[in-house]
């Protein structure tokens, strides 16, 4: 699936260059008092989370999750995953430069988030799987965008946005407890887990984009981040990257409709594709 869009990104980049900028403030869709709605597919293929609990192995006398002694060197390695939202997207000209927008819609109820952890204690060692599965949910957001033509048809400019959603999700946990590499006998935890969990992302994203009279590739960077609060336990999963990249391409088929595509990276695997209709 990212190598599908990402080649679609290309390709579009490639194929459209009969299409007019929609960068440029001389283009009508900047003029101010001017109105846009739109329709944005979002898909975060992955992006690393750290933090929350790590299930401690039980005390195996009495069969209770309890700290024995020596616990240590616990690992978790946990992700974001699939998670995708069809947004409708309603955006105001304030001046040539500055556009505000809101996002409104749902989360695709496809994606979640992963967890792997591993450690020692006293008795050996222990791993834990857990997988969670999300159910879709209204997601909603406001942004920002400044745009500043220069000289030679360059562009540069900044786009600021907040996005969040608050999902049930359903999921499975495996824990596992070893004595030099030998399942002990009657220590296995499995089970399901349910509960709610409300994730927040945002990011600042400056650019700089070349107009060449037909379309408008861009590239830049972020500095953002995301957030999940499982309410049932007070966990918080915080992203581990804040820094990434993206590049994509912005064009026009005629003065009121406009296509985007773009690749996001380094702090996430993400792809967007928009259509705009502007009025």
């Amino acid at each position: 699936m990212r190598k599908i869009m990402l080649a679609g990104l290309v390709l579009a980049v490639g194929m459209l260059g009969t299409l007019r900028s929609a960068y440029c403030a001389s283009d009508p869709g900047t003029q101010p008092g001017r109105f846009s709605i739109g329709v944005v597919q979002e898909y975060i293929f992955d992006r690393a989370m750290e933090g929350g609990e790590v299930s401690m192995p039980p005390n195996l006398e009495s069969g209770n999750e309890l700290m024995p002694p020596g616990v240590n060197n616990v690992t978790s390695e946990m992700k974001v995953k699939d998670l995708g939202m069809t947004l409708l997207k309603v955006g105001y000209q304030i001046s040539n430069n500055l556009n505000v927008y809101a996002k409104l819609g749902v989360t695709n109820g496809i994606g979640g988030f992963d967890m792997a952890s591993s450690g020692t204690w006293a008795g050996g060692t222990f791993t834990e799987q857990e997988a969670y599965r999300e159910k879709s949910a209204f997601a909603g957001g406001l942004g920002l965008k400044l745009c500043f033509p220069l000289k030679n048809n360059w562009i540069i400019g900044a786009d600021a946005k907040y996005l969040t959603h608050q999902n049930d999700y359903s999921g499975k946990r495996s824990v596992r407890f070893f004595d030099n590499g030998v399942l002990i006998p009657g220590t296995a935890m499995d089970g399901a887990c349910a509960g709610n969990a409300t994730i927040s992302e945002w990011h600042v994203a400056p650019f700089i984009a070349k107009d060449f009279g037909k379309f408008v590739p861009y590239i830049g960077i972020k500095y953002s981040d995301m957030k999940i609060d499982m309410l049932e336990n007070s966990d918080r999963l915080q992203a581990t990257d804040n820094w990434g990249a993206f590049v994509g391409a912005d064009f026009k088929f005629n003065k009121n409709f406009s296509l985007n595509l773009e690749g996001r990276f380094i702090d996430e695997n993400a792809a967007s594709l928009a259509a705009n209709f502007t009025f």
